[in-house]
Order: structure tokens, then sequence, then C-alpha cells
């Protein structure tokens, strides 16, 4: 079960690309890095899958332990677990925090049956509970991604249906209830990643099936946004080398602001990620990433306020040939590579939350269920 838990509550989220048919400059070197933050006292089975911040007082972590939900949170010193009512079968994908005493998370959970259902998680400072969604839906679903407007307004997205043939999953929290949302002509594919630039300005993004005038099926990339009263499609720029010059995957949105927001995308075609941005108007290729960062792989991406954005991903380690993390900032109008602890040395570059003010990032490194879960911090210098 666990297997199967950590495939379908994952959301893969990879980047990099290009501004320009030019090949991506090598990040500056770094003077500052990550340092390890103290995991002890988690499972060692434990699958880290997102983190979130609503400051240095409120850090969340979740993922997957024993087959069932988790939730760490960060004291001050160490990582510590936390507990949840009513017991879960399942997994958790993604958290989104409103505040310190107002949390989101959000996965999957296995019904009596074994049918994967979407999950929903609320802390209200008061400890985690499970809140009722909307009617399940037919075939079974999963959920990717949480994103908060407001405590009134927040977002979940994922797949719905059988796994085989799943349509993309939307479903709102207007601070009573939880509803599903239809995105119009989105039926089939699936929806990867959500994000909230503020109340009725919310992106998303994934992947539909679609038949082009040619007759060919292909994927292509949802990417659409709300402004409060409609879903509006917003195809991304062009992208040369996809067929078609088509976008085929949108894998992870951000928003830092509403003319900041970032979309990171894979060419399954030339085994590459791209990475775009929207200045308010339309969507921009690049900027190019390092090589490393521009991988095909699963990655982490986070955009904040402050005008700092991250990317994660994974390299081969010359040696042992096994994954190594690596982690890129963009700053000042170019990338620099942030180093990972030399303690730190396999495993996949993972989900990244940064602080709205930018001083502070967190960041997972993927290891599975292979020891202590590793969770990384860097403090601006």
């Amino acid at each position: 079960m666990r297997s199967h838990a950590r495939r379908t509550v994952l959301g893969a989220i990879v980047l990099a690309t290009a501004s320009a048919l030019v090949a991506a400059p090598a990040a500056q070197a770094s003077t500052a890095g990550f340092t390890a933050t103290d995991t002890k006292k988690l499972l060692t089975t434990t699958d880290l899958e997102a983190i979130t911040t609503a400051g240095e007082d409120g850090v969340w972590a979740v993922g997957t332990a024993r087959d069932s939900p988790f939730v760490a949170r960060w004291g001050g010193q160490a990582w510590k677990s936390e507990s949840w009512t009513p017991s879960v079968l399942g997994g958790l994908s993604a958290v989104a925090a409103a505040g310190p005493s107002d949390v989101w998370a959000v996965g999957t959970r296995l019904s009596l049956s074994r049918q994967p259902l979407p999950l929903f998680m609320h802390d209200n400072g008061s400890g985690w509970t499970t809140v009722a969604g909307p009617p399940d839906p037919e075939g079974g679903g999963h959920l990717r991604s949480v994103a908060v407007a407001a405590p009134d307004d927040v977002w979940a997205v994922g797949t719905a249906g059988p796994d085989a043939t799943p349509r993309p999953y939307a479903a709102h929290w207007d601070g009573q209830s939880w509803q599903e949302v239809t995105l119009p002509d989105k039926q089939s594919g699936a929806l990867s990643s959500v994000t909230a630039a503020g109340p009725d300005d919310v992106w998303v993004t994934g992947e539909a099936d679609v038949v082009l005038g040619t007759g060919q099926a292909r994927k292509q990339a949802i990417v659409a946004h709300w402004d409060g009263q409609r879903w509006t499609d917003v195809p991304p720029a062009e992208e040369p080398g996809a067929p078609e010059g088509i976008l085929p995957i949108g894998q992870r949105i951000s928003a830092a602001a509403p003319d900041q927001v970032w979309l990171v995308g894979q060419i399954p075609q030339t085994s590459r990620t791209v990475v775009q941005r929207w200045n308010g108007s339309e969507w921009t290729r690049g900027p190019a990433l390092p090589a490393e960062q521009a991988r095909p792989g699963n990655a982490g991406l986070s955009a904040d306020p402050s005008g700092v954005t991250w990317v994660s991903n994974s390299a081969k380690n010359s040696v042992t040939g096994k994954p190594r993390p690596v982690f890129a900032r963009w700053c000042d109008g170019q990338w620099t590579d942030v180093p990972v602890p030399s303690t730190v040395v396999t495993g996949n570059g993972g989900a990244v939350a940064t602080t709205a003010d930018g001083a502070t990032t967190w960041a997972l490194v993927r290891t599975g269920t292979t020891g202590t879960p590793v969770v990384l911090r860097y403090n601006r210098p």
C-alpha cells in the first residue's frame, strides 16, 4: 500500500528553461548554504512531500508514515510530529497556511473498499481534524496541491475518476464548506498545482489530453486563472522544441504577486523542463536555469513577494551514480547555487517554502523511507 499511496498522492514538480534559444548559464557560486535541522524525533518511515511556513513561529511538513497521513511542526529547536482525529488510511501531498492557527493539508485517503478519495485536513490552532469535502467524485480522486488566498478562500486541486482516465479536479473552501468547482472544457487530464496571488487571483496548472487540428493526440499544459467571477484559460508562451510549440505539461505554479507568477513545465520530447513568468499581461519564457536544475526530475518551486524565487531538483552523483539534491536561488537577476550540507549525500531536492519577507527558506530532501527525514533551513545573509 505504501508505494501505491506515494505514487498517487505525489505531484510532480520540475523546473528550468531559457528565455531565448541559448544554453542555460552556470549558476554563480554561493557563500552561504542550507543547514540541516533536527528531525531525530520523526519516524524513520516518514516520507515528507510538502512544506509551508506562516513565519518563524509556524512551519509544517506533511507526507506519509506507516500508510497514514503525517504532519510535523517546527518547534524552534527540533521537528515534532502532530496527531489528528479521526485516524485515516492514506497520505498527504500538500500543505498551506493562512496563519499560525489556520493551516490546511490535502492528499488521498482510502475508503473501506480501498478506493482512493480526496482528503482534507485542517488545524485551527486546537489540533488537526479531517474535514468533510464535496461529495466523493466518481471513480475516486487525489488532491495534489492546496493554496490559501484568505481564511475563507482556500483552493485544492488534483484529479478525479479512475487513475487510468482521470479528469481535472478542483475544490473551494468558502469558510463554511468545500464545494467542487468545474473548470470549463477540461474533460480529461490532471491538475498538479494551485497558487493564490490574493483573493480573487488564483492560478492552476496541470495537463490535459487534446486532439490538435492535425488529428494528433497530444498533452497540453493547463494554465487557468480565477478572477473571482470565472475561470479563463491563459495559454503559456510557445516553447521551441515542443510539438507545435505547445507546452505539454504544467507541473508547478507559484505567485509572488499579481504580476509575478512563475510556471514550471516539462517537454518530454526534449527531456527538459522549462520555466515561464507571468508579467501581468502575458507569459514569457525564462530565465534560463543552471544545467543541474534544467534536467527532468522531481523538483520544487517557491516565489515570494521579496523578489526571491527558489527551484530544486536532483543531479547524479558522479561517483556513486545516486541522486543528490541541488537548489538554486533567483535574486537580483541571476541564479545562485545554494550548497547542501555534506551529510546529505543522496536524495532528490524537494518542496521549498519561503517566509513572506524572504528571510528564511525551508526545503525538503526526498529520501523516501530509507532513514530519518531531511529538512533544511536557509537564512538570508
